[in-house]
């Protein structure tokens, strides 16, 4: 498949390594964006996450707002380029071809949103681009935590969809740099199976972690209402 059809843009994503999935798009659904206009989407890839921050932004009536996405590799980087023009909000959206870890960002953000890689070096996977995209040892959770807070104002935000096996691991290394989780959704293919997605959104300071979750299928294996009613704002069959 070339491409994923939203229901006011399209993504192409023929020649990125990781494809539009449902982590990116119960992410982009779900973070919350109150005071919100300047948001930076690391590891962009064909610009999925970046795109539906500008349209939530836009329907909300943010005026003004900016959303940057960073992308090493130089095929997903050109894709996300081509699926911003193609955008309506190709004015409010832009794409830096870049290594995050010596990119010097143009101003400070309030939102850092990212599906980051997760995969340890030493698995392999069926594409190279695909290994690049996943593989930890290009861009580890700490190291995104560590340059995501010199990205953001004190009020900002970071949001992530990660295994839930790693949250516990992003509590402590939030929690070492002044951070805290302040949302947590545990996400369920099914209710009778385990969740294996997390969604976290962190804050700075201290504060308690509100607890939620959300089941993708119900027992008919078809979506959830709960699944439908918060991506509805994406997927053209909702």
């Amino acid at each position: 498949m070339s491409g994923f059809q939203c229901k006011q843009f399209y993504v192409g994503h023929d020649r990125c390594g990781m494809k539009v999935g449902t982590d990116s798009l119960l992410l982009g659904s779900w973070v919350d964006l109150a005071g919100v206009q300047r948001v930076l989407d690391v590891g962009t890839g064909s610009g999925i996450l970046a795109l539906m921050m500008a349209q939530r932004l836009a329907d909300a009536r943010a005026s003004g707002f900016q959303v940057d996405g960073v992308e090493i590799e130089p095929d997903a980087a050109e894709q996300a380029m081509a699926n911003f023009a193609a955008s309506p909000w190709h004015h409010s959206l832009m794409v830096h071809k870049a290594d995050i870890h010596q990119w010097q960002p143009p101003q400070l953000y309030d939102l850092v949103i990212s599906n980051p890689p997760y995969f340890s070096a030493g698995q392999q996977l069926d594409c190279d681009k695909r290994q690049q995209a996943r593989l930890q040892q290009s861009l580890s959770i700490g190291a995104l935590l560590e340059l995501a807070a010199g990205m953001v104002h004190s009020k900002a935000k970071i949001a992530l969809v990660l295994p839930m096996e790693k949250a516990d691991e992003v509590a402590l290394g939030a929690a070492s740099m002044g951070w805290f989780i302040a949302q947590q959704l545990a996400i369920q293919g099914r209710a009778d199976k385990p969740a294996k997605r997390v969604l976290l959104l962190l804050q700075q300071g201290t504060g308690e972690t509100e607890y939620r979750s959300l089941t993708i299928y119900d027992q008919n294996n078809q979506y959830s209402q709960s699944f439908k009613h918060l991506t509805k704002a994406f997927y053209l069959a909702f």
